[in-house]
């Protein structure tokens, strides 16, 4: 996971789960040097899931499964953003 991370330059992912009327929504939070490199190299990987490691290809297969369509940007606002200076690394 750490080699992907890297290749989108992503420093922080976070994914969460929304469930309501409307069915089941994955959110994701991530903090990354650019969006559109996190988009190309996500599409590689799950559109190559054969070029990776056996547990990396199985969390793709896995993810892909799930997932209902292309992830798509929603607009919104941050409400707050903190960082404990002190966190270590």
């Amino acid at each position: 996971m750490l080699a992907i991370l890297d290749a989108e330059g992503v420093h922080t992912e976070s994914a969460f789960l929304r469930t309501d009327a409307d069915g089941d929504f994955v959110t994701y939070y991530i903090e990354a040097e650019e969006g559109a490199t996190v988009y190309d190299v996500f599409k590689q990987v799950t559109e190559n899931p054969d070029e990776l490691s056996d547990e990396l290809a199985a969390f793709v297969a896995e993810f892909n499964d799930v997932m209902d369509g292309d992830p798509y940007l929603v607009e919104s606002e941050v409400l707050y953003h903190l960082v404990n200076p002190e966190c270590p690394t």
